[in-house]
């Protein structure tokens, strides 16, 4: 932070840097900072388009932190003004000047033969294209056969096309879910598509098969909103700002809600559910095993109306979008001012560290006194093992041959450090082996992580990497909203 402040302050004449900083006013009285604070903003203004939001975002920092008016209203503007809204993808930090692109959607849904087909979160992010489909109805699986996955089977049943420049691609599909009626047939199938393009502005025409009505939208820049309180209410607590809206819908409320952090390095994660589940039963004092912790989170995260009753979520409602979700509650404009009550979520940083462990011998077992400091929590190296020799085969018909190997089990705890954000889980990862017959394991109530691999006969050391820390963010929100926003 500190270098990126001096390259800012470095294009600053000497006659604007004693506008700007207190150490050559030695006396500040209340009109002095406002002056200071109004010739600030003017120049983060002006070098915008200069410099990348990190460096106007670290030189608004030291500043305000100079000045003793961290949190002021004018300062506190400029810095949200570096957040983006863009409508149906959600909030960003626009660090490297991305061009975004939003959708004009023409056809984005239809229902065919019982079965309603939409195209949602659609956006571009530089040549990156990405988009949802949805598919609901009453049985998507039916002429399934017995035995076939349901995953393999929808794939192949409703293969995806998109046609742009007089061309047609095959789209494969990202993540994908599913979700049952009775735990038999399928009802809602919906898959996440990426797609690169470099001519990103133009229209797009996306067919499925077995279905003749296309879903066509078009990509336009769009940089969003750079202000993002014209969202609705936001508030700020430990570096971490929730901001939110409503609006009214045919299914009732429907809750736009973004989480942003101004600590370096922290970002949103894709809801780690079954962890999220099992931390807030163990937080507090459920057993994981039980349903316990469902009443516990639906006790710190829900929307309330203005007579303090729960408004109970439409199923299937929510949607991840960009650094925050969406999703419908029942209720109409009577039940305005709503409140919503947020609790911990996860989050997650990028930091890496790599360490060489020294093997046991064959067939041994040996205790680690290994530790490795990251920024929010601990990673503690228990115990490596590693198994007797064992005969892998390698290759295929007259080429085979069996080499000797052995498998190493590594476990480790992860401790959070105090604070708001607590590490509570780190991926772990070593070279791949030949055999990959250690299974991955997390004794979740003890928070210790099992994985391994194979090694050759005489090997000595092995590199191991932990990297992409998960962080519980501990902290609670209580946000009010007046009233609906006019959809347009």
């Amino acid at each position: 932070m500190k270098k990126d402040f001096e390259e800012m302050l470095d294009t600053w004449t000497e006659e604007e840097l004693k506008d700007f900083l207190p150490e050559q006013l030695p006396e500040l009285d209340e009109m002095t900072r406002k002056r200071i604070e109004k010739r600030t903003l003017e120049k983060v203004k002006q070098e915008k388009k200069k410099f990348s939001k990190k460096q106007i975002i670290a030189a608004v920092i030291c500043i305000a932190a100079a000045l003793g008016i961290a949190g002021r209203g004018p300062i506190l503007a400029a810095f949200e003004k570096l957040f983006h809204y863009l409508p149906g993808v959600g909030v960003y930090v626009d660090e490297e000047g991305t061009q975004m692109y939003s959708a004009e959607m023409i056809q984005d849904s239809f229902t065919e033969n019982g079965v309603t087909v939409s195209l949602k979160n659609v956006y571009a992010k530089g040549i990156a294209i990405h988009m949802e489909l949805v598919m609901e109805g009453e049985n998507l699986t039916e002429g399934i056969l017995e035995g076939q996955d349901d995953f393999d089977y929808l794939k192949e049943k409703y293969q995806v096309t998109m046609e742009y420049d007089g061309k047609a691609y095959a789209l494969s599909s990202g993540s994908r879910q599913i979700r049952k009626e009775n735990d038999e047939n399928v009802n809602r199938y919906s898959r996440q598509i990426s797609r690169v393009e470099y001519n990103t502005a133009q229209l797009y025409t996306v067919r499925i098969e077995g279905f003749e009505t296309p879903l066509i939208f078009r990509l336009v820049p769009n940089e969003g909103t750079a202000d993002p309180e014209t969202l609705g209410p936001s508030q700020t607590k430990s570096g971490i700002t929730l901001t939110a809206s409503a609006e009214i819908t045919e299914e009732g409320i429907a809750v736009e809600l973004f989480q942003v952090y101004q600590t370096e390095g922290i970002q949103n994660k894709e809801p780690d559910q079954m962890r999220q589940e099992l931390l807030y039963g163990l937080d507090y004092g459920a057993d994981a095993t039980s349903e316990d912790w469902i009443e516990i989170y639906n006790s710190q995260n829900y929307v309330e109306n203005k007579d303090g009753i729960p408004l109970k979520m439409v199923p299937g409602s929510q949607e991840n979008m960009w650094n925050g979700t969406r999703f419908v509650v029942k209720g109409t404009k009577a039940d305005f001012p709503i409140t919503i009550h947020r609790g911990p979520v996860t989050v997650e940083t990028s930091e890496t560290q790599n360490i060489t462990l020294d093997l046991p011998e064959t067939g041994e077992t040996k205790t680690m006194p290994e530790q490795l400091e990251f920024t929010y929590g601990t990673v503690e190296i228990l115990e490596i093992s590693v198994s007797d020799v064992f005969q892998q085969k390698v290759g295929t018909g007259e080429n085979a041959v069996e080499v000797p190997r052995r498998d190493v089990e590594i476990s480790y705890r992860v401790v959070p450090k105090e604070g708001v954000f607590q590490m509570y889980a780190v991926a772990a990862k070593a070279p791949r082996g030949l055999a990959n017959r250690v299974t991955s394991d997390w004794d979740y109530k003890e928070n210790i992580f099992t994985f391994g691999t194979d090694v050759a006969e005489d090997q000595k050391t092995l590199e191991v990497t932990f990297s992409d820390p998960f962080l519980w963010a501990v902290e609670d929100f209580t946000l009010v909203i007046d009233a609906p926003v006019q959809a347009e």
